[in-house]
């Protein structure tokens, strides 16, 4: 795996064609949850 953050200030994840495409999927998932909500004032109470 090879990460690494591009000049435009975007990050690059590298990982090989045997990754197990559920857990990636699952990973991805995530991470769009976190941008979503990056900006969110909610606190949960």
């Amino acid at each position: 795996m090879l990460i690494e953050r591009t000049d435009n200030n975007q990050i690059v994840i590298t990982v090989s064609s045997g990754a197990d495409s559920f857990g990636l999927q699952r990973l991805i998932d995530y991470v769009n949850y976190l941008e979503a909500t990056a900006k969110s004032k909610a606190n949960g109470c």
